[in-house]
């Protein structure tokens, strides 16, 4: 194991599969038990919601909905990453996603050649055409 700064904090530390030093994952726990037992009381809630009432950091409660260790049977609302309306899943609303799968349909057509061209057949068949 070699020496590697912490991504947390960005102390010396260790390197290990957490990737940050002890001293933040111990805050990484203290902040995930705080999160719980807010959804606890409060099922429902945002984002916005839950940094308010427990001063954890919206990148780690982010961080925590991304790596699934906030229980499925609360409903965490939080921005779509492009028109920032509350979604439970995923990183962009429906109408985002629609959109940018719209966009890729049109690009790939505009991009299809059509086969109407005709062929030629032969060695220098289009050299002295008029």
């Amino acid at each position: 194991m070699g020496l590697k700064n912490c991504s947390g904090c960005g102390k010396l530390m260790l390197d290990n599969p957490r990737g940050i030093c002890p001293d933040c994952y111990a805050q990484e726990e203290q902040d995930e038990l705080a999160i719980v037992e807010f959804l606890r009381e409060k099922k429902r809630s945002s984002v916005e919601d839950i940094h308010k009432a427990t001063g954890v950091k919206y990148k780690t409660i982010m961080g925590m909905i991304q790596e699934k260790r906030i229980l499925s049977d609360m409903e965490v609302t939080y921005p779509c990453e492009m028109c920032g309306t509350a979604i439970l899943q995923g990183r962009l609303c429906g109408s985002c996603n629609k959109g940018i799968l719209d966009q890729i349909k049109k690009s790939e057509q505009a991009r299809q050649v059509p086969d109407t061209l005709p062929k030629q057949t032969g060695m220098h068949t289009g050299f002295f055409k008029k």
